[in-house]
């Protein structure tokens, strides 16, 4: 999916629960932290053609699509909002 996709879907998803704004940012950002890798590509387009190109977009795009990424970020969400169940579990 595309980020648009995610953070769209993030967000409608944190309005299915009774949270505040800030709670529902948490919720709608942690959605998007796994596009995050796709930033990689900046570096390596302005690096292609360099002696040591940058393939961080190559190498490592999709790898914050994990399990573990899925935890922290759920557990930052749970220690940074005031109903921290219900946000963590969300994110």
């Amino acid at each position: 999916m595309s980020p648009i996709t995610h953070f769209l879907t993030g967000w409608v998803f944190a309005n299915c629960a009774k949270l505040d704004r800030q709670e529902r940012a948490f919720v709608t950002l942690a959605s998007v932290a796994p596009d995050l890798d796709g930033l990689g590509i900046i570096p390596e387009l302005l690096t292609r053609n360099s002696s040591h190109p940058l393939l961080w977009f190559s190498r490592y795009h999709h790898s914050l699509h994990t399990l573990v990424f899925a935890l922290v970020i759920a557990a930052v969400s749970f220690g940074l909002a005031k109903q921290k169940w219900k946000t963590g579990l969300l994110a």
